[in-house]
C-alpha cells in the first residue's frame, strides 16, 4: 500500500504572470488585442520586455455607424485610486452562507454527514480569498446521541450523558476547509428535554453548552471557537422545536442555559438571537420577549441581571429583489433601536437575506445572471448601514442541496447531479454562477475609495476599493463630477516579444505528504523537492461510494415565516448517503500542527488555527483597485436596453510610467454560464462526463485579460457596456514584487470512489491561498505525477482554474496508471 501512496503526486501551481486568453467576447471592457506581462521572478532583478509596436485605443473605440464620431458615454463614474482619499474600512460583511438538513430533522446524519454534503462544503470551504468564512446549520445538536443514566454521588440521580462523535465528523470537516460553523443552539439531543420551565431541564440545558463549548476549544483552540456565532434556535415563533415544549418563558430560560453554559468556558464567546423575522408581536411574541429580556429582563442564573447579548440576529427576505431586503431591515432595525435603547451598541445581523422564502421553489432567476446581480447590489445597498446602523452580516442562506427535477433554479450555490444510473453511484458538482459572483465580490479590497458617478441611475450600484493603498501617496482629487479625461494608455500588443516564464510556486501532495517546490519555467514539472511534509488526504466518501444519491424527494414541513414547521429550509433533497463519511486521512496540511482527524469519536485536538481574515486585513504590498459594478432590477431583463459606463480611475503618481494589468470579469445577461451550456446539451439529469466537461467550462463568467498596460499619465479609463441585468468587475494590479506565496491545505476527496487510488476515480482537489499575498492570480494549474514527486509532471486541470478547487479525472498512461 505505500508503494501504491508514492505513485499519485498533485501539483498546484500559482501562475501571476499572464497568457493570451481565449477570444474575448463583443462588448467587453478592454481591448481585444490582449497584453500579457509576464514576470521573472528568483533573481535579484526583473526584466520586462514588450514590443516597441504600440496599440492605439481610440482605433478601437465605439464608433457611430452613421457619423464614424464616437459615443459619448450615458454614465461617468470617477474612482480616486491615487491615494488623496481613503473612504474607510470594507468589511466583508457578506461572506456566510447556510443550509438545513431535511426531515426528519431528529436524524440528520444521512443529509449532513453524507458524501453529498462533504463534496458541497468543500467547495464552499474552498472559494478564493476566504470568500466564505461561515455555514449556519440547523439541527446541529440533533447530531449528538445522548442518553439518561443513574449517577450516585450524593444522591442517586439521573444524569445526560452525550455522544459528539458524529457532531465530530461534521465539524472536524468544516475545520478542514477553514469555515466556522454558525453553530445555532438548536435540537433535542437523544430526545431527552422536553419542558424548558424545569429547573433540572434547565441546569441540563446549559452543561450541554458547555460540555460542546469546551470540547471544540479543547479540539481546534479558543482562538477558533472564540471566532464562532453562537446562535438561538431558528425562528423559535415557528414552534418547530423538536418535540420540546417551548413557551415564551422556558424560551427565556433557555436562553439563560445557553448564556450560562458559554461564559463557563470562556466569558468572550459570542452569542445572539433571536434568529428570526420579528414581525408584529402577535407573530412573534418570542422575538419580541427575548430583546426585552436582555434589556431590562432577569437571568436565571446568578447574578440575575439581564443577561448580554453580543448580535441581534433577524431574518428579512426579499420579494425577488435585493432592495426589498434593505427596506424591511431598516424598518425592523429602527423599531429594535426606538424600543431598547440600552441594546443601541448590539450590532445586527440577517443570517436569513435571501431574494426569496422557499429555498426549494424552482425560480429560473436562481440559475441565471440574475442571481449574482442581486447579490451584488444588495452588498452595495447595504454598506451605508455598516456604522450607520451598526450592521456586521448579511447572508443569502444559499448552500442548500438541489434535488431532481431542479438542478439550477432553487437556492443553492452547485448543481448537483444525482448519477443514480452509473456504476458506482455517486453525484458530480458544477458550480453555479451564485458561486461564482462571491468569489468575485472577495477580490474587493480592505479600504472603500470614493467615487463620483454622473448621472445617477436608480438600478446601477457601484463598489471601488483598494488593496495596498496610501492615503499619503499620489494625487488629491477635488469632489464633484471630474472632468473627462482622454485616454492616452498604451496597450502592448498581443505580438509583444515577452520572455515565456512566469513566477510559479507548486505544492506536491500525495496521500502522506506535502511538498513545496518552486519551478523555474511555466508549468513546474521539473520542481525540485523542497520543504516540509505534512499529512494531506481527505477521503470524505463512504466506503460503498453511493453519495446518498438515490433518493429524490420534494419539500416537506416547510413553512418558510408563513406558520408551523420548519421555516425557510424544510425542503427534502431525500438523500439516503452514508452515515459517519468522513475525514479519514491525515492530518489538517494547512498550517495546523498535522494532528490527524481520524474521524467519528476521534477526541485527539486537531491543533490551533489562526483567526486570520485575509479580506478584512492588507494582503501583500502591491497596489490594488477593484471596481465592481451591476446593474439589477429584481427579476427584470432587457437585453436591449443597455448603456455605456465609462469609468476614470486615478492613479498614484509613483505608478507613472510603469506597467500595471488590467482585468475584467463580467457575469451578464446575454453570456453562456452553466445552466445555458447545460441547456444546450439538452438539460441531461444525468450528463454524461463529456457533457459535464463543456457545462464546467462555462462556470465563473467571463474574464477578459489580464492586459498589461503602460502608464503615461495618472488616470485609466476604460469603457464597458451595461445590460439588464449585468455585473461587471474591474481589476487593477501593481505587478507583485515577489513570488505571490505558498499553495496549503491541499485535500483530495474521491467524488466516484472514497478510494482516490482506484485508477477510474473521479476527484475533487481543494486547497487555501491564506498564504498567497495577492489576488492577482492569473490561474492554478493542477498536475499529476505517476511515478513520484520527482516527475514527470502532466497538467491535468484543462480549463483556467481561479477558485482553490479542481473537479475532474486525471487521465491515464499507456498502462492504466493515474
Amino acid at each position: 500500500m505505500g508503494l501504491l501512496v508514492l505513485m499519485i503526486v498533485l501539483v498546484v501551481v500559482v501562475v501571476v504572470g499572464g497568457y493570451v486568453e481565449p477570444k474575448p467576447q463583443p462588448n467587453n471592457l478592454l481591448p481585444h488585442t490582449l497584453l500579457f506581462m509576464h514576470t521573472q521572478h528568483g533573481t535579484t532583478h526583473q526584466q520586462h520586455r514588450y514590443d516597441r509596436h504600440v496599440h492605439n485605443p481610440d482605433k478601437h473605440h465605439n464608433r457611430s455607424a452613421k457619423s464614424g464620431r464616437r459615443h459619448s458615454a450615458d454614465v461617468k463614474v470617477f474612482v480616486d485610486g491615487g491615494g488623496g482619499k481613503v473612504s474607510g474600512f470594507l468589511h466583508h460583511f457578506w461572506r456566510s452562507t447556510g443550509l438545513c438538513p431535511p426531515s426528519p430533522h431528529s436524524s440528520p446524519q444521512p443529509f449532513l454527514l453524507s458524501q453529498d454534503e462533504a463534496l458541497n462544503l468543500a467547495l464552499v470551504g474552498s472559494a478564493p480569498h476566504q470568500a466564505f468564512t461561515q455555514v449556519r446549520i440547523h439541527w446541529l445538536f440533533d447530531l449528538v446521541n445522548a442518553s439518561l443514566e443513574w449517577s450516585v454521588g450524593g444522591e442517586v440521580v439521573m444524569t445526560p450523558v452525550y455522544n459528539f462523535s458524529q457532531l465530530d465528523t461534521l465539524l472536524d470537516h468544516l475545520y478542514h476547509h477553514h469555515l466556522r460553523p454558525g453553530f445555532e443552539l438548536m435540537g433535542n439531543p437523544g430526545g431527552i428535554f422536553t419542558d424548558l420551565e424545569n429547573d433540572t431541564q434547565v441546569i441540563w440545558w446549559r452543561d450541554l453548552v458547555t460540555q460542546t463549548a469546551a470540547r471544540y476549544t479543547g479540539r481546534y483552540g479558543l482562538e477558533w471557537v472564540g471566532s464562532w456565532r453562537w446562535e438561538t434556535w431558528n425562528e423559535p415563533d415557528h414552534h418547530d422545536f423538536d418535540n420540546l415544549n417551548f413557551t415564551v418563558q422556558g424560551f427565556l430560560n433557555y436562553y439563560d442555559a445557553c448564556r450560562a453554559g458559554l461564559d463557563a468556558v470562556w466569558e468572550g464567546m459570542v452569542l445572539g438571537g433571536p434568529g428570526g423575522s420579528c414581525r408584529d408581536p402577535g407573530f412573534s411574541s418570542m422575538c419580541w420577549a427575548l430583546l426585552t429580556h436582555c434589556h431590562q429582563g432577569t437571568s436565571y442564573f446568578p447574578p440575575h441581571r439581564p443577561p448580554r447579548i453580543d448580535f441581534i440576529s433577524i431574518h428579512k427576505k426579499g420579494q425577488e429583489d435585493a432592495d426589498s431586503i434593505l427596506t424591511e431591515e431598516v424598518h425592523t432595525i429602527n423599531i429594535i433601536r426606538r424600543s431598547f435603547p440600552r441594546l443601541h451598541h448590539i450590532p445586527v445581523i440577517n443570517d436569513e437575506g435571501d431574494f426569496m422564502k422557499g429555498w426549494w421553489r424552482g425560480l429560473t432567476w436562481r440559475a441565471d445572471a440574475r442571481y449574482p446581480a442581486m447579490v451584488a447590489r444588495a452588498v452595495a445597498l447595504h454598506l451605508p448601514l455598516l456604522s450607520s446602523m451598526r450592521y456586521e452580516l448579511l447572508s443569502f442562506d444559499n448552500a442548500f442541496l438541489n434535488y431532481r427535477p431542479s438542478f439550477f433554479d432553487q437556492r443553492t450555490l452547485v448543481a448537483r447531479f444525482q448519477m443514480n444510473s452509473s456504476l458506482p453511484v455517486h453525484v458530480q458538482m458544477v458550480k453555479k454562477w451564485s458561486y461564482s459572483v462571491m468569489g468575485l465580490l472577495a477580490r474587493l479590497g480592505h479600504r472603500l475609495l470614493p467615487h463620483y458617478t454622473s448621472p445617477h441611475l436608480p438600478n446601477l450600484s457601484l463598489i471601488s476599493s483598494c488593496r495596498g493603498c496610501d492615503s499619503g501617496d499620489g494625487v488629491v482629487t477635488s469632489a464633484g463630477e471630474p472632468n473627462e479625461v482622454d485616454n492616452r494608455l498604451q496597450f502592448l500588443a498581443q505580438d509583444s516579444q515577452i520572455p515565456v516564464t512566469t513566477p510559479t510556486t507548486s505544492v506536491t501532495a500525495t496521500p502522506s505528504l506535502i511538498t513545496v517546490s518552486r519551478g523555474d519555467d511555466d508549468d513546474g514539472r521539473d520542481s525540485d523537492a523542497a520543504g516540509t511534509s505534512r499529512g494531506v488526504n481527505d477521503s470524505a466518501g463512504s466506503s460503498d461510494g453511493d453519495g446518498g444519491g438515490s433518493g429524490d424527494g420534494g419539500p416537506a414541513g416547510s413553512s418558510d415565516d408563513g406558520g408551523p414547521g420548519s421555516s425557510d429550509d424544510g425542503g427534502s433533497s431525500g438523500d439516503g448517503g452514508p452515515a459517519g463519511s468522513s475525514d479519514n486521512g491525515g492530518g489538517s496540511g494547512d498550517g495546523g500542527n498535522g494532528s490527524s482527524v481520524n474521524g467519528a469519536g476521534n477526541d485527539d485536538s486537531v491543533g490551533d488555527r489562526g483567526h486570520s481574515d485575509g479580506a478584512d486585513g492588507d494582503v501583500g504590498s502591491s497596489w490594488e483597485v477593484t471596481v465592481l459594478l451591476t446593474r439589477s432590477k429584481g427579476t427584470v431583463t432587457n437585453a436591449s436596453n443597455s448603456f455605456t459606463v465609462r469609468v476614470t480611475v486615478a492613479i498614484p503618481k509613483r505608478l507613472v510610467g510603469g506597467v500595471l494589468v488590467a482585468a475584467m470579469y463580467r457575469l451578464g445577461w446575454g453570456q453562456k454560464g452553466p445552466y445555458e451550456a447545460w441547456q444546450e446539451v439538452g438539460s441531461p439529469e444525468e450528463p454524461s462526463r463529456q457533457q459535464l466537461k463543456y457545462i464546467r467550462a462555462y462556470e465563473g463568467g467571463n474574464r477578459v485579460g489580464p492586459v498589461g498596460v503602460v502608464v503615461m499619465r495618472p488616470v485609466l479609463q476604460v469603457t464597458l457596456n451595461m445590460t439588464l441585468p449585468d455585473l461587471q468587475l474591474l481589476h487593477l494590479c501593481q505587478p507583485h514584487p515577489a513570488t505571490p506565496g505558498q499553495v496549503v491545505g491541499v485535500r483530495t476527496m474521491g467524488v466516484t470512489s472514497s478510494d482516490i487510488l482506484v485508477t477510474s476515480s473521479d476527484i475533487l482537489v481543494t486547497w487555501t491561498d491564506e498564504r498567497i499575498t495577492t489576488r492577482c492570480i492569473l490561474r492554478y494549474e493542477v498536475e499529476r505525477s505517476v511515478r513520484n514527486r520527482g516527475g514527470p509532471y502532466r497538467r491535468v486541470s484543462g480549463k483556467t482554474v481561479t477558485d482553490n478547487n479542481f473537479s475532474g479525472i486525471p487521465s491515464h498512461d499507456s498502462q492504466g496508471r493515474r
